[in-house]
């Protein structure tokens, strides 16, 4: 056989890196006016991984019921799974991500977290406000030694109940109470007096709203806020952990990993959901620059 020398030639294999991605937003968290939400390529790659084994979703079009009792409720439902009950978690703004309840109103799936400025920004301060708790915790500025006043004022702001005084407790442990009677209540005299039990509880905590305005207490969060900034300069992802859970990535200001965060999602109330944030450990996250 003859062998034949060809002229070599240069290849260029083009696949996207999904560790090198568009960040949501820079610090200030302005989209650009001239790009569309849809055409960021991290909105896109996210929403893909979140709605894995949930593609029925993009193709189907839902539909909207009422129903007037035992009370009035509207939501919305697809078809093709009529025993799920779509409800808009946050109603004042565009419903980008609907959460998914049974027909009792029970948190079952968290929709996709992709969308929206307003929401991202919500999720910034929950994560804030995880990063300056740690620091009261660990006592920092020698915190501990503060006024009584501003200690009760920080420990209402991080929702640390067990160490507000004894009447705190009592009612914040009588409105959760009140919140699980009301989701698993299964008659109307049941539902009734949860509701009754919530409504006196609430009402007794919101005389501890203003004592969070306590002036030191509120220049102690704004010197943690003002040192975790950088940490917290860029959205970086949003991946779906489980129906109700998501880890949230952000990028330092050098474009290193500044603070990884879990997102757990739970009832509030029938057809209403929370979530409360966690820090986790720090990531190596590769980005090619």
């Amino acid at each position: 056989m003859e062998s034949v020398t060809e002229p070599h030639k240069k290849i260029a294999v083009q696949k996207p890196n999904p560790n090198c991605r568009e960040n949501y937003f820079n610090g200030s968290f302005n989209l650009s006016k001239y790009k569309p939400w849809s055409e960021y390529e991290s909105n896109k790659w996210d929403k893909v991984q979140q709605s894995l084994g949930w593609e029925w979703m993009e193709s189907e079009e839902k539909q909207s019921k009422t129903i007037y009792f035992p009370e009035e409720l509207s939501y919305q439902f697809f078809p093709s799974h009529p025993e799920y009950r779509f409800k808009c978690n946050w109603p004042e703004i565009y419903c980008f991500h609907p959460n998914i309840y049974d027909e009792k109103g029970v948190l079952f799936r968290v929709g996709n977290i992709v969308g929206s400025g307003q929401e991202y920004e919500k999720i910034y301060n929950e994560v804030m406000l995880a990063l300056c708790k740690c620091d009261f915790l660990n006592n920092k500025y020698d915190i501990n030694n503060a006024k009584p006043e501003t200690l009760t004022a920080l420990r209402i702001t991080f929702e640390m109940e067990d160490l507000v005084d004894a009447r705190y407790k009592k009612y914040s442990k009588m409105a959760a109470e009140a919140r699980d009677e009301i989701v698993a209540a299964t008659t109307m005299s049941q539902y009734t007096a949860a509701k009754k039990k919530q409504s006196e509880a609430l009402n007794v905590l919101l005389e501890y709203i203003n004592k969070e305005r306590e002036p030191q207490a509120l220049n102690y969060i704004k010197q943690l806020k003002s040192e975790h900034t950088a940490e917290l300069s860029y959205l970086y992802k949003i991946e779906r952990v489980n129906n109700t859970t998501f880890k949230i990535y952000f990028l330092n200001d050098k474009m290193e990993c500044g603070c990884v965060a879990l997102m757990k999602w739970y009832n509030k109330a029938p057809y209403e959901a929370e979530y409360k944030v966690e820090l986790l450990p720090r990531e190596m996250i590769t980005i090619r620059k």
